[in-house]
C-alpha cells in the first residue's frame, strides 16, 4: 500500500508541476510579480534604508520556484525509488527527463518558451537536491555517523 501511494503521489506531483508550465506567460509573470511586490514591501519595512530591485526579486522568485517544485518532486521520487528498490543511478535520468519534459511543455503554452538553463540548472538541481536530502535522512550508515 505504501509503495503504491508513493508512486501515485510522485506522479500527481509531477503532473502538477507540468500543469504550471501550461499557464500562459502573462499569467505566470503576474503570479511571480505579485509575490515579488509583497517581498519588496516586507524588505522595505524591515530595512528602511534599502530599496530592493523589483526585477531582481521577481527573477529570484521565478528561479526559486523552479528549484522548490523540483526539490519536492525529487523528494517524492526518491522515496518511491527506495520503496520499489529501483536502482539509484536511474534517479538522475528521471530528473533530467522530467525537467526537459517540463520545459518542452512550455513550448505549447501561450507566450512561454523552453529554457535549457532552467531545465538543467534550476529544475534538475532541485530534483537532485531533493533526492540527496532524502538519501541522507534515510541512510542508516549516515545516521550512525551523525547520530
Amino acid at each position: 500500500m505504501k509503495k503504491a501511494l508513493s508512486l501515485v503521489v510522485s506522479i500527481i506531483l509531477t503532473l502538477i508541476v507540468f500543469s504550471f508550465s501550461l499557464v500562459s506567460g502573462e499569467t505566470s509573470g503576474n503570479q511571480s510579480l505579485l509575490i515579488a511586490e509583497l517581498m519588496k514591501s516586507v524588505f522595505e519595512g524591515l530595512f528602511p534604508n534599502w530599496e530592493p530591485s523589483l526585477a531582481l526579486l521577481n527573477q529570484f522568485i521565478r528561479k526559486g520556484a523552479h528549484v522548490a517544485e523540483f526539490l519536492l518532486i525529487g523528494v517524492s521520487w526518491l522515496i518511491t525509488f527506495r520503496l520499489y528498490r529501483i536502482r539509484l543511478f536511474l534517479f538522475p535520468l528521471l530528473g533530467a527527463l522530467i525537467a526537459l519534459s517540463d520545459e518542452a511543455i512550455q513550448l505549447i503554452a501561450i507566450n512561454r518558451g523552453a529554457s535549457l538553463v532552467d531545465a538543467l540548472v534550476f529544475d534538475f538541481s532541485g530534483f537532485i537536491l531533493g533526492g540527496v536530502i532524502v538519501y541522507f535522512l534515510t541512510n542508516p550508515k549516515i545516521k550512525r555517523l551523525t547520530g
